[in-house]
């Protein structure tokens, strides 16, 4: 997951096939899926649109506003209800010991494979 972050002044942010859309001066500067979004970070003058801050709130995606220098002025952010399902299948799988060593292995084999990469950099 990763932070959106919009520096241009006049930029405009939106949403088109489950995509964040950053476009300046009719220009689209870059596309990000919603799925990879962890935070949208807005500075100084950009304007939102209604699509982006329902795709925001709909996946739990605080967006704050900043000055273009950074001082904070506010965030906008759900308070909805957790999601029950996926809690009760996270419990349930802290229980498989299965599941538990093919997960713990799969972090395992990742590490050696970065590590084994920034050796051979």
């Amino acid at each position: 997951m990763t932070t959106l972050y919009v520096t241009d002044q006049g930029a405009y942010l939106r949403v088109q096939h489950q995509q964040f859309q950053v476009f300046h001066q009719d220009e689209l500067r870059c596309s990000v899926p919603a799925s990879r979004i962890s935070h949208v970070v807005l500075f100084g003058s950009c304007n939102v649109s209604h699509g982006a801050v329902s795709l925001a709130l709909r996946r739990r995606i605080p967006v704050l506003y900043l000055s273009t220098k950074g001082k904070y002025f506010g965030r906008l952010q759900t308070t909805g209800q957790a999601k029950i399902d996926y809690l009760t299948q996270q419990v349930q799988k802290s229980l498989d010991q299965a599941f538990i060593r093919q997960q713990s292995a799969s972090m395992i084999v990742g590490k050696l494979h970065n590590s084994r990469i920034l050796l051979l950099a």
